[in-house]
Protein backbone atom coordinates (compact mmCIF):
# COMPACT_ATOMS: atom_id res chain seq x y z
CA UNK A 1 0.00 0.00 0.00
CA UNK A 2 1.36 3.41 -0.98
CA UNK A 3 1.02 6.04 1.72
CA UNK A 4 2.04 9.67 1.23
CA UNK A 5 3.63 12.23 3.53
CA UNK A 6 3.43 15.73 3.51
CA UNK A 7 10.49 19.57 3.88
CA UNK A 8 27.16 42.90 12.22
CA UNK A 9 27.54 43.79 14.92
CA UNK A 10 27.09 40.92 17.26
CA UNK A 11 25.01 41.36 20.39
CA UNK A 12 24.88 38.94 23.28
CA UNK A 13 21.81 36.74 22.78
CA UNK A 14 19.52 35.57 25.52
CA UNK A 15 19.47 31.79 25.73
CA UNK A 16 15.97 30.40 25.93
CA UNK A 17 15.81 26.87 27.29
CA UNK A 18 13.79 23.89 26.22
CA UNK A 19 12.09 24.74 22.93
CA UNK A 20 14.23 22.52 20.71
CA UNK A 21 16.32 20.54 23.22
CA UNK A 22 19.72 21.90 22.12
CA UNK A 23 23.05 21.77 23.86
CA UNK A 24 23.63 25.51 24.11
CA UNK A 25 26.77 27.57 24.28
CA UNK A 26 27.66 31.15 25.02
CA UNK A 27 28.44 32.34 21.50
CA UNK A 28 27.44 35.95 20.86
CA UNK A 29 25.01 36.44 17.96
CA UNK A 30 22.75 39.30 16.87
CA UNK A 31 19.54 39.50 18.88
CA UNK A 32 16.28 38.99 17.00
CA UNK A 33 13.23 41.03 17.77
CA UNK A 34 9.62 39.92 17.47
CA UNK A 35 7.74 40.46 14.21
CA UNK A 36 8.08 44.00 12.87
CA UNK A 37 5.20 46.41 12.32
CA UNK A 38 6.15 47.08 8.71
CA UNK A 39 7.41 45.08 5.77
CA UNK A 40 8.19 45.44 2.09
CA UNK A 41 5.48 44.65 -0.40
CA UNK A 42 6.22 41.37 -2.17
CA UNK A 43 4.58 39.25 -4.84
CA UNK A 44 5.13 35.69 -5.97
CA UNK A 45 5.43 35.66 -9.76
CA UNK A 46 4.76 32.45 -11.68
CA UNK A 47 7.73 30.89 -13.44
CA UNK A 48 8.46 27.67 -15.35
CA UNK A 49 7.08 24.27 -14.35
CA UNK A 50 9.57 21.53 -13.57
CA UNK A 51 9.13 18.13 -15.22
CA UNK A 52 7.84 16.01 -12.32
CA UNK A 53 5.38 16.70 -9.51
CA UNK A 54 7.12 15.84 -6.24
CA UNK A 55 7.30 16.91 -2.60
CA UNK A 56 9.90 16.35 0.11
CA UNK A 57 12.64 16.52 -2.52
CA UNK A 58 16.15 17.85 -1.86
CA UNK A 59 17.58 20.85 -3.70
CA UNK A 60 20.86 22.68 -4.27
CA UNK A 61 21.76 25.80 -6.26
CA UNK A 62 24.78 25.73 -8.61
CA UNK A 63 26.31 29.21 -8.29
CA UNK A 64 28.62 28.71 -11.28
CA UNK A 65 26.05 27.69 -13.90
CA UNK A 66 23.04 29.34 -12.17
CA UNK A 67 21.05 26.11 -11.97
CA UNK A 68 18.72 24.84 -9.27
CA UNK A 69 18.84 21.05 -8.88
CA UNK A 70 15.80 19.20 -7.47
CA UNK A 71 16.51 15.60 -6.48
CA UNK A 72 14.17 12.77 -5.52
CA UNK A 73 11.05 13.34 -3.43
CA UNK A 74 7.67 11.61 -3.31
CA UNK A 75 5.18 11.57 -6.14
CA UNK A 76 1.41 11.93 -5.76
CA UNK A 77 1.04 8.26 -4.83
CA UNK A 78 3.66 8.55 -2.08
CA UNK A 79 6.34 6.67 -4.03
CA UNK A 80 10.00 7.74 -3.58
CA UNK A 81 11.58 8.97 -6.84
CA UNK A 82 15.15 8.95 -8.09
CA UNK A 83 14.50 11.66 -10.70
CA UNK A 84 17.00 14.50 -11.07
CA UNK A 85 15.54 17.73 -12.47
CA UNK A 86 15.84 21.48 -12.11
CA UNK A 87 15.60 25.06 -13.34
CA UNK A 88 18.21 26.96 -15.37
CA UNK A 89 18.40 30.73 -14.71
CA UNK A 90 21.62 31.48 -16.62
CA UNK A 91 20.13 33.00 -19.78
CA UNK A 92 16.58 33.73 -18.61
CA UNK A 93 15.29 37.17 -19.56
CA UNK A 94 12.38 36.99 -17.12
CA UNK A 95 10.48 34.61 -14.81
CA UNK A 96 8.63 33.01 -17.73
CA UNK A 97 11.86 32.41 -19.65
CA UNK A 98 13.49 30.12 -17.05
CA UNK A 99 14.36 26.74 -18.60
CA UNK A 100 13.41 23.42 -17.02
CA UNK A 101 15.97 20.65 -17.46
CA UNK A 102 16.74 17.07 -16.50
CA UNK A 103 20.19 15.44 -16.78
CA UNK A 104 18.35 12.13 -17.31
CA UNK A 105 20.35 10.31 -14.70
CA UNK A 106 19.49 9.32 -11.20
CA UNK A 107 20.73 8.40 -7.75
CA UNK A 108 19.07 6.36 -5.03
CA UNK A 109 15.32 6.76 -4.50
CA UNK A 110 15.15 9.26 -1.65
CA UNK A 111 12.75 11.65 0.04
CA UNK A 112 13.40 13.85 3.09
CA UNK A 113 17.10 14.08 2.15
CA UNK A 114 19.25 17.23 2.23
CA UNK A 115 21.49 18.55 -0.55
CA UNK A 116 24.14 21.25 -0.97
CA UNK A 117 26.13 22.60 -3.90
CA UNK A 118 29.90 22.54 -3.40
CA UNK A 119 32.24 24.36 -5.82
CA UNK A 120 35.24 22.57 -7.28
CA UNK A 121 37.74 23.32 -4.51
CA UNK A 122 40.72 21.85 -6.38
CA UNK A 123 40.06 23.79 -9.62
CA UNK A 124 37.59 26.73 -9.33
CA UNK A 125 37.44 27.02 -13.14
CA UNK A 126 35.67 23.64 -13.35
CA UNK A 127 32.13 22.74 -12.43
CA UNK A 128 31.33 21.80 -8.84
CA UNK A 129 29.17 19.02 -7.44
CA UNK A 130 25.96 18.37 -5.51
CA UNK A 131 26.17 16.41 -2.27
CA UNK A 132 23.01 14.46 -1.36
CA UNK A 133 22.87 13.42 2.30
CA UNK A 134 20.63 10.87 4.01
CA UNK A 135 16.88 10.66 3.48
CA UNK A 136 14.63 7.61 3.36
CA UNK A 137 13.59 5.11 0.70
CA UNK A 138 10.33 3.69 2.08
CA UNK A 139 7.55 5.79 3.64
CA UNK A 140 5.17 2.87 4.20
CA UNK A 141 4.14 1.03 7.35
CA UNK A 142 4.41 -2.68 6.58
CA UNK A 143 7.93 -3.51 7.82
CA UNK A 144 10.48 -2.43 10.40
CA UNK A 145 12.48 -0.46 7.82
CA UNK A 146 9.59 1.84 6.88
CA UNK A 147 10.55 5.50 7.19
CA UNK A 148 14.09 4.72 8.35
CA UNK A 149 16.68 7.35 7.51
CA UNK A 150 19.91 6.52 5.67
CA UNK A 151 23.41 7.38 6.87
CA UNK A 152 25.12 7.69 3.49
CA UNK A 153 25.92 10.49 1.05
CA UNK A 154 26.02 10.58 -2.75
CA UNK A 155 27.89 13.05 -4.95
CA UNK A 156 26.68 14.29 -8.33
CA UNK A 157 29.64 15.37 -10.45
CA UNK A 158 28.22 18.11 -12.68
CA UNK A 159 31.22 18.13 -15.01
CA UNK A 160 30.92 14.39 -15.69
CA UNK A 161 27.13 14.09 -15.18
CA UNK A 162 27.62 11.09 -12.87
CA UNK A 163 26.53 10.01 -9.37
CA UNK A 164 28.78 8.12 -6.96
CA UNK A 165 28.83 7.15 -3.29
CA UNK A 166 30.70 9.80 -1.28
CA UNK A 167 33.03 8.53 1.43
CA UNK A 168 32.89 10.65 4.61
CA UNK A 169 35.27 9.84 7.45
CA UNK A 170 33.15 9.70 10.60
CA UNK A 171 29.59 8.75 11.41
CA UNK A 172 26.75 10.80 9.91
CA UNK A 173 24.06 8.68 11.52
CA UNK A 174 20.68 7.70 10.07
CA UNK A 175 18.64 10.82 9.24
CA UNK A 176 15.52 11.87 7.43
CA UNK A 177 13.94 15.35 7.37
CA UNK A 178 17.21 16.98 8.44
CA UNK A 179 18.79 20.11 6.91
CA UNK A 180 22.18 20.91 5.40
CA UNK A 181 23.95 24.07 4.22
CA UNK A 182 27.44 24.91 2.93
CA UNK A 183 29.82 27.42 4.51
CA UNK A 184 32.12 28.45 1.60
CA UNK A 185 34.62 30.31 3.74
CA UNK A 186 35.40 27.36 6.02
CA UNK A 187 34.62 24.77 3.28
CA UNK A 188 32.31 22.97 5.71
CA UNK A 189 28.94 21.29 5.11
CA UNK A 190 26.76 21.53 8.23
CA UNK A 191 24.18 18.76 8.70
CA UNK A 192 21.66 19.48 11.45
CA UNK A 193 18.75 17.70 13.10
CA UNK A 194 16.48 15.05 11.62
CA UNK A 195 14.74 11.93 12.86
CA UNK A 196 16.12 8.39 12.64
CA UNK A 197 12.83 6.84 11.57
CA UNK A 198 9.27 7.98 10.94
CA UNK A 199 6.96 5.44 9.33
CA UNK A 200 3.89 7.21 8.00
CA UNK A 201 1.38 5.08 9.82
CA UNK A 202 2.00 7.00 13.05
CA UNK A 203 1.37 10.50 11.65
CA UNK A 204 -1.59 9.26 9.60
CA UNK A 205 -3.15 8.07 12.86
CA UNK A 206 -2.42 11.44 14.48
CA UNK A 207 0.35 10.12 16.72
CA UNK A 208 3.31 11.87 15.13
CA UNK A 209 6.96 10.89 15.38
CA UNK A 210 8.93 12.47 18.25
CA UNK A 211 12.30 13.91 17.25
CA UNK A 212 15.58 12.19 18.07
CA UNK A 213 18.52 14.04 19.59
CA UNK A 214 21.08 13.92 16.76
CA UNK A 215 24.57 15.45 16.78
CA UNK A 216 25.32 18.30 14.40
CA UNK A 217 27.79 17.04 11.79
CA UNK A 218 30.38 19.49 10.48
CA UNK A 219 31.79 17.90 7.32
CA UNK A 220 35.15 19.46 6.46
CA UNK A 221 36.19 19.33 2.78
CA UNK A 222 39.89 19.18 1.88
CA UNK A 223 40.59 21.66 -0.96
CA UNK A 224 43.70 19.69 -2.02
CA UNK A 225 42.12 16.24 -2.26
CA UNK A 226 38.35 16.71 -2.06
CA UNK A 227 38.24 14.27 0.87
CA UNK A 228 35.49 14.74 3.44
CA UNK A 229 35.61 14.11 7.18
CA UNK A 230 33.45 15.01 10.16
CA UNK A 231 35.10 17.49 12.52
CA UNK A 232 35.14 17.15 16.27
CA UNK A 233 32.99 20.10 17.32
CA UNK A 234 31.16 21.59 20.27
CA UNK A 235 28.11 22.29 18.07
CA UNK A 236 25.98 19.93 20.15
CA UNK A 237 22.85 17.96 19.35
CA UNK A 238 19.54 19.04 17.86
CA UNK A 239 16.18 17.54 18.72
CA UNK A 240 14.21 18.83 15.74
CA UNK A 241 13.19 17.79 12.23
CA UNK A 242 11.25 19.26 9.33
CA UNK A 243 13.15 22.53 9.86
CA UNK A 244 15.01 24.81 7.43
CA UNK A 245 18.61 26.02 7.52
CA UNK A 246 20.50 28.62 5.45
CA UNK A 247 23.99 30.12 5.53
CA UNK A 248 24.05 33.83 6.39
CA UNK A 249 27.08 35.05 4.41
CA UNK A 250 27.14 38.45 6.12
CA UNK A 251 26.84 37.19 9.70
CA UNK A 252 29.05 34.12 9.01
CA UNK A 253 26.57 31.77 10.65
CA UNK A 254 24.00 29.09 9.99
CA UNK A 255 20.40 30.11 10.67
CA UNK A 256 17.87 27.39 11.52
CA UNK A 257 14.14 27.96 11.81
CA UNK A 258 11.03 26.03 12.75
CA UNK A 259 10.55 22.28 12.53
CA UNK A 260 8.94 20.00 15.06
CA UNK A 261 10.09 18.30 18.22
CA UNK A 262 6.88 16.47 19.11
CA UNK A 263 5.91 15.42 15.60
CA UNK A 264 2.47 16.97 16.08
CA UNK A 265 3.09 20.73 16.53
CA UNK A 266 5.55 23.11 14.86
CA UNK A 267 8.04 25.31 16.69
CA UNK A 268 8.59 29.05 16.01
CA UNK A 269 12.17 29.33 17.30
CA UNK A 270 15.19 30.51 15.32
CA UNK A 271 18.71 29.29 16.13
CA UNK A 272 22.16 30.40 15.02
CA UNK A 273 25.46 28.55 14.70
CA UNK A 274 28.31 31.05 14.64
CA UNK A 275 30.86 29.80 12.08
CA UNK A 276 33.57 32.40 12.68
CA UNK A 277 35.36 29.68 14.66
CA UNK A 278 33.94 26.37 13.50
CA UNK A 279 35.96 24.36 16.02
CA UNK A 280 34.03 25.93 18.91
CA UNK A 281 30.72 26.62 17.14
CA UNK A 282 27.64 26.15 19.29
CA UNK A 283 23.92 26.58 18.71
CA UNK A 284 22.28 29.58 20.37
CA UNK A 285 18.61 30.49 20.23
CA UNK A 286 18.10 33.96 18.82
CA UNK A 287 14.33 34.27 18.47
CA UNK A 288 10.91 32.75 18.92
CA UNK A 289 9.01 35.49 17.10
CA UNK A 290 8.93 33.90 13.66
CA UNK A 291 6.24 31.78 12.01
CA UNK A 292 5.34 28.49 13.70
CA UNK A 293 6.01 26.09 10.81
CA UNK A 294 7.54 22.74 9.88
CA UNK A 295 8.17 21.12 6.48
CA UNK A 296 8.32 24.65 5.10
CA UNK A 297 10.83 26.11 2.68
CA UNK A 298 13.50 28.76 3.18
CA UNK A 299 16.28 30.55 1.28
CA UNK A 300 18.86 33.23 2.06
CA UNK A 301 18.24 36.39 0.00
CA UNK A 302 21.76 37.75 -0.43
CA UNK A 303 20.68 41.13 -1.86
CA UNK A 304 18.30 42.02 0.98
CA UNK A 305 20.13 40.09 3.71
CA UNK A 306 16.97 38.13 4.56
CA UNK A 307 16.09 34.58 5.48
CA UNK A 308 12.82 34.08 3.56
CA UNK A 309 10.38 31.42 4.83
CA UNK A 310 7.19 30.29 3.11
CA UNK A 311 4.46 27.72 3.63
CA UNK A 312 4.79 24.54 5.62
CA UNK A 313 2.42 23.11 8.21
CA UNK A 314 1.69 24.29 11.74
CA UNK A 315 0.51 21.00 13.21
CA UNK A 316 -1.03 17.55 12.77
CA UNK A 317 1.50 16.75 10.06
CA UNK A 318 0.83 14.08 7.45
CA UNK A 319 -2.80 13.43 8.24
CA UNK A 320 -6.15 14.85 7.17
CA UNK A 321 -6.28 17.23 10.14
CA UNK A 322 -3.07 18.91 8.96
CA UNK A 323 -3.03 22.69 9.41
CA UNK A 324 -1.03 24.60 6.81
CA UNK A 325 0.59 28.03 6.60
CA UNK A 326 0.02 30.25 3.54
CA UNK A 327 2.17 33.25 4.49
CA UNK A 328 5.66 34.40 3.51
CA UNK A 329 7.94 35.81 6.22
CA UNK A 330 11.43 37.27 6.19
CA UNK A 331 13.97 37.44 8.98
CA UNK A 332 15.55 40.80 8.21
CA UNK A 333 19.16 40.62 9.37
CA UNK A 334 20.27 44.09 10.45
CA UNK A 335 23.88 45.11 10.92
CA UNK A 336 23.19 46.92 14.19
CA UNK A 337 20.33 46.42 16.61
CA UNK A 338 19.73 42.79 15.73
CA UNK A 339 17.11 41.57 13.27
CA UNK A 340 13.34 41.22 13.01
CA UNK A 341 10.72 38.93 11.52
CA UNK A 342 8.32 40.53 9.04
CA UNK A 343 5.24 39.23 7.27
CA UNK A 344 5.99 40.14 3.66
CA UNK A 345 2.28 40.51 2.89
CA UNK A 346 2.62 38.59 -0.37
CA UNK A 347 -0.02 38.87 -3.02
CA UNK A 348 -0.50 36.30 -5.78
CA UNK A 349 0.65 33.88 -3.09
CA UNK A 350 1.26 30.21 -3.93
CA UNK A 351 -0.95 29.56 -0.84
CA UNK A 352 -0.28 26.40 1.13
CA UNK A 353 2.87 24.58 0.09
CA UNK A 354 4.26 21.74 2.19
CA UNK A 355 7.57 20.04 1.47
CA UNK A 356 8.66 22.44 -1.29
CA UNK A 357 12.24 23.44 -2.12
CA UNK A 358 13.73 26.92 -2.43
CA UNK A 359 16.92 28.69 -3.45
CA UNK A 360 18.18 32.18 -4.19
CA UNK A 361 18.43 32.49 -7.98
CA UNK A 362 21.18 34.70 -9.40
CA UNK A 363 20.63 34.61 -13.17
CA UNK A 364 21.65 37.45 -15.48
CA UNK A 365 18.13 38.91 -15.58
CA UNK A 366 16.26 36.90 -12.95
CA UNK A 367 17.25 37.34 -9.32
CA UNK A 368 15.33 36.43 -6.19
CA UNK A 369 14.02 33.64 -4.01
CA UNK A 370 12.56 30.85 -6.11
CA UNK A 371 10.29 28.10 -4.75
CA UNK A 372 9.36 24.91 -6.58
CA UNK A 373 7.46 21.62 -6.16
CA UNK A 374 5.80 20.69 -2.83
CA UNK A 375 2.20 19.67 -2.17
CA UNK A 376 -1.06 21.16 -0.98
CA UNK A 377 -2.64 20.31 2.37
CA UNK A 378 -2.77 16.55 3.13
CA UNK A 379 -5.84 15.32 1.28
CA UNK A 380 -6.00 11.54 1.70
CA UNK A 381 -3.98 8.52 2.75
CA UNK A 382 -3.10 7.36 -0.75
CA UNK A 383 -2.80 10.38 -3.07
CA UNK A 384 -1.63 13.96 -2.70
CA UNK A 385 -1.91 17.14 -4.72
CA UNK A 386 1.77 17.41 -5.59
CA UNK A 387 3.04 20.45 -7.49
CA UNK A 388 5.51 20.98 -10.33
CA UNK A 389 5.15 24.77 -10.47
CA UNK A 390 7.77 27.32 -9.51
CA UNK A 391 7.39 30.93 -8.32
CA UNK A 392 9.86 33.79 -7.85
CA UNK A 393 9.50 36.33 -5.04
CA UNK A 394 9.64 39.94 -6.24
CA UNK A 395 9.71 42.63 -3.54
CA UNK A 396 9.31 46.41 -3.52
CA UNK A 397 10.04 49.03 -0.88
CA UNK A 398 8.92 48.78 2.74
CA UNK A 399 5.68 50.48 3.73
CA UNK A 400 5.82 52.04 7.22
CA UNK A 401 2.74 51.71 9.42
CA UNK A 402 3.51 55.01 11.14
CA UNK A 403 4.84 58.23 9.61
CA UNK A 404 8.61 58.11 9.44
CA UNK A 405 10.90 60.97 10.39
CA UNK A 406 12.94 61.99 7.36
CA UNK A 407 16.58 62.80 7.96
CA UNK A 408 18.71 64.30 5.19
CA UNK A 409 22.10 62.57 4.99
CA UNK A 410 25.00 64.98 5.39
CA UNK A 411 28.52 64.15 4.29
CA UNK A 412 31.55 65.43 6.26
CA UNK A 413 32.47 68.98 5.44
CA UNK A 414 29.01 69.89 4.14
CA UNK A 415 27.19 72.37 6.38
CA UNK A 416 23.65 71.54 7.42
CA UNK A 417 21.21 73.90 5.69
CA UNK A 418 19.70 76.48 8.07
CA UNK A 419 16.58 78.54 7.46
CA UNK A 420 17.45 82.10 8.59
CA UNK A 421 14.88 84.24 10.39
CA UNK A 422 14.50 87.98 9.65
CA UNK A 423 13.99 90.61 12.30
CA UNK A 424 10.49 90.35 13.68
CA UNK A 425 10.40 86.56 13.43
CA UNK A 426 9.38 86.30 9.75
CA UNK A 427 11.05 83.28 8.08
CA UNK A 428 13.20 84.09 5.09
CA UNK A 429 13.35 81.57 2.24
CA UNK A 430 16.99 80.76 1.44
CA UNK A 431 18.07 81.24 -2.15
CA UNK A 432 19.61 77.75 -2.37
CA UNK A 433 19.59 74.50 -0.41
CA UNK A 434 22.76 72.49 -0.01
CA UNK A 435 21.90 68.79 -0.41
CA UNK A 436 23.93 65.70 0.40
CA UNK A 437 26.89 65.10 -1.86
CA UNK A 438 27.03 61.68 -3.53
CA UNK A 439 30.21 59.80 -2.69
CA UNK A 440 32.69 58.77 -5.36
CA UNK A 441 33.53 55.08 -5.58
CA UNK A 442 37.11 54.37 -4.55
CA UNK A 443 39.08 51.12 -4.63
CA UNK A 444 41.13 50.08 -1.59
CA UNK A 445 44.82 49.45 -2.27
CA UNK A 446 44.63 46.16 -0.37
CA UNK A 447 42.65 44.43 -3.15
CA UNK A 448 45.08 45.34 -5.94
CA UNK A 449 46.61 42.11 -7.19
CA UNK A 450 44.19 40.05 -5.10
CA UNK A 451 41.07 40.78 -7.17
CA UNK A 452 41.12 40.68 -11.00
CA UNK A 453 41.53 44.17 -12.45
CA UNK A 454 38.49 43.63 -14.68
CA UNK A 455 36.29 42.88 -11.65
CA UNK A 456 37.50 46.05 -9.90
CA UNK A 457 36.95 48.16 -13.02
CA UNK A 458 33.44 46.79 -13.50
CA UNK A 459 32.53 47.47 -9.85
CA UNK A 460 33.79 51.06 -10.02
CA UNK A 461 31.97 51.64 -13.32
CA UNK A 462 28.69 50.21 -11.97
CA UNK A 463 28.80 50.59 -8.17
CA UNK A 464 25.03 50.07 -7.87
CA UNK A 465 25.62 46.41 -8.70
CA UNK A 466 27.88 45.93 -5.65
CA UNK A 467 26.59 45.28 -2.13
CA UNK A 468 26.85 48.19 0.32
CA UNK A 469 27.14 51.04 -2.19
CA UNK A 470 25.94 54.35 -0.67
CA UNK A 471 24.45 52.61 2.37
CA UNK A 472 24.90 54.31 5.73
CA UNK A 473 27.83 52.99 7.75
CA UNK A 474 25.42 52.40 10.66
CA UNK A 475 22.01 51.75 9.00
CA UNK A 476 19.95 52.10 12.19
CA UNK A 477 21.40 55.50 13.13
CA UNK A 478 20.61 58.88 11.54
CA UNK A 479 22.97 60.24 8.91
CA UNK A 480 25.53 62.66 10.30
CA UNK A 481 29.12 63.75 9.74
CA UNK A 482 30.03 60.66 11.80
CA UNK A 483 27.67 58.29 9.95
CA UNK A 484 28.46 58.65 6.27
CA UNK A 485 27.84 56.59 3.14
CA UNK A 486 29.85 53.56 2.08
CA UNK A 487 32.13 54.24 -0.90
CA UNK A 488 35.34 52.20 -0.49
CA UNK A 489 35.57 49.02 -2.57
CA UNK A 490 36.98 46.06 -0.65
CA UNK A 491 36.75 42.26 -0.56
CA UNK A 492 34.09 40.78 1.77
CA UNK A 493 36.46 38.45 3.64
CA UNK A 494 40.03 39.80 3.48
CA UNK A 495 41.47 36.55 4.80
CA UNK A 496 40.14 34.38 1.96
CA UNK A 497 40.74 34.34 -1.83
CA UNK A 498 38.45 36.41 -4.01
CA UNK A 499 35.43 34.60 -5.49
CA UNK A 500 32.65 36.37 -7.43
CA UNK A 501 29.96 34.55 -5.41
CA UNK A 502 31.44 33.20 -2.18
CA UNK A 503 33.86 36.04 -1.45
CA UNK A 504 32.78 38.96 -3.57
CA UNK A 505 33.44 42.69 -3.57
CA UNK A 506 31.64 45.00 -1.15
CA UNK A 507 31.63 48.71 -0.35
CA UNK A 508 32.76 49.71 3.13
CA UNK A 509 33.13 52.94 5.06
CA UNK A 510 36.90 52.92 4.79
CA UNK A 511 39.89 50.84 3.81
CA UNK A 512 41.83 48.57 6.13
Amino acid sequence: MNVSLGSRWPLAAAIVAGAVGLVLGAAAVPAVRAEADQAPSCNWVGSTNVQQKVYFAASAYDTMDQRMYIIGGLNEAGEPKEFNQGLDFATATGPGDVRAFSPRNATKRRYGAAAVYVPNLMDPTKKGSVLLIGGSEDPGEEDDAAGRGESDAYEYNIEGNTWSLKTIAGALGERVFHAAAYDPENMIVVVAGGVRQCAFEGPLAGNGCPADSLPTALIKLDPATGDASIMASAAGSLQIYGHSMVYDSVGKRMLLHGGTRSGTQADPATWALDMTNAATANWTQVASGGPRVAFHTAAYDADNNWMVVHGGATGQFINQSEATNTRTHALELGAMGGASWSDLGTQSSPTDRVGAVAAYAMGSSVKGVVMATGRRKQSSRDTQTAQNSSEILVCGAATPTTPATTTTPVTPGTPTPVTPTATGGTPVTPTATVGPKDPEAESCDSITGKVPAAAIAQALADPDSVSGWKELCHPNLPASPFNTLRQHLDIRNPGAPFHPIYNSLVFRCGCR
